[in-house]
């Protein structure tokens, strides 16, 4: 009797530990499911009742994952986070269709769900409504949403989807804070990598399923990931040379546009000790040494007028070739436009990029993650420029 009492409490205390990880594994399988359909629709406009199946699957990993956290936050954090990215980006980009179909309630297996419907007490997820605008955090609480951000980023290497929606959704929580714009700039990056990286998959697969105008726009935007620039740029050439359209035109936007802020950012490295030079001067109230830092300025800018003009062409280019692209779309390209009055922010002309942009926001409705990632930067520039939606 006392070796079955025995058995059984290893038996007991084991339990716990096994329903863990089995609902863990369900919570995981949910996410990856969701990530996977999600993805499938990052290029094309979605699908709603496969987009809602998405919807439906994240939730319940949530639910899964809120329950396990009481108990294991260390292992579940982690996972959870990275589904309420997910669900963040959902629910924001649910159009009304796609409310409809999130209306007709969960179907759990019928749907394509898990091999069974998790066990979570309380009442079933409802559908997701429009996310309120979040309340304003100051700059302490902000940094700390990027830093946690950052890591995040570090922890899900190669998984550039994740990590955009996780940037997006932190924008969207500093809004109002320089952070916010950042956080934009991080997302589009992880975008570009993940597109990139279709890209990339697409050319290895094309072999002569493909124009050659294509082959060369595809080897351009993987060079283009590289950072690679004047190659990525002979690529679009070529492929101008080939045949126009508007996606030639739009690379060309991005290459010039790229190429710029490399010059940006050179300009800056140079020019930021002059800067701290100069207010140090300043704050010692010395005539003669106020005077000799005002000269090394000028001389400094002499210096850097040719990387200036450098920088201001490729914007020009870049303007040219959004404006082009624009022009061979019929007017409604999102992408070129967007990039057309971001172009003016850059060059200082914040009044025009504010016109420009509300212009845009009244305009276009996205259609898939690329203009959504698009259109969210320049709404989040919108609003700080002024802009009321």
């Amino acid at each position: 009797m006392q070796t079955i009492r025995i058995v059984l409490s290893l038996v007991l205390l084991g339990l716990p530990a096994a329903l863990h990880a089995a609902t863990m594994d369900e919570a995981r399988q949910l996410k990856d499911e969701a990530a996977q359909i999600l993805r499938g629709q990052s290029g094309q406009s979605a699908d709603p009742k496969v987009y809602a199946q998405a919807v439906f699957k994240l939730q319940r990993a949530e639910a899964i994952l809120d329950e396990l956290l009481k108990n294991d936050p260390k292992n579940v954090e982690p996972i959870l986070e990275e589904v309420t990215a997910s669900l963040f980006w959902a629910r924001r980009f649910a159009n009304l269709n796609i409310i409809r179909e999130l209306e007709k309630g969960d179907p759990g297996k019928a749907a394509g769900g898990s091999a069974s419907p998790p066990a979570v007490s309380g009442p079933p997820p409802k559908p997701p409504e429009a996310p309120e605008p979040s309340k304003a955090l100051d700059s302490n609480a902000a940094e700390k949403a990027y830093a946690k951000a950052e890591a995040f980023e570090k922890s899900q290497a190669g998984n550039d989807h994740a990590i955009a929606l996780k940037w997006f959704q932190v924008a969207d929580e500093t809004q109002g804070t320089d952070w916010s714009l950042r956080a934009l700039g991080r997302a589009k990056d992880a975008q570009a990598r993940h597109q990139a990286k279709l890209d990339a998959e697409k050319l290895a697969q094309a072999k002569t399923a493909i124009g050659d105008d294509e082959k060369l726009i595809l080897e351009g935007n993987v060079l283009l990931d590289q950072a690679k620039l004047p190659e990525a740029l002979e690529k679009y050439l070529a492929a101008k040379k080939l045949k126009d359209s508007v996606r030639v035109e739009q690379r060309l936007g991005h290459a010039y546009l790229k190429l710029g802020y490399q010059g940006r950012d050179k300009y800056r490295d140079q020019y930021m000790p002059m800067l701290q030079k100069i207010d140090q001067a300043k704050r010692s109230g010395n005539k003669v040494q106020i005077q000799q830092v005002y000269k090394e300025n000028l001389a400094l800018l002499q210096q850097l007028r040719p990387l200036e003009n450098e920088i201001l062409g490729h914007y020009t280019n870049a303007a040219a070739a959004f404006q082009k692209g624009l022009d061979l779309s019929g007017g409604t390209q999102l992408d070129c436009e967007a990039h057309y009055a971001l172009l003016q922010f850059e060059r200082k002309n914040r009044i025009r990029a504010q016109q420009l942009l509300g212009i845009v926001m009244k305009k276009y409705t996205p259609r898939n993650d690329d203009e959504r990632t698009v259109y969210e930067y320049a709404r989040t520039l919108f609003t700080r420029l002024g802009g009321r939606l």
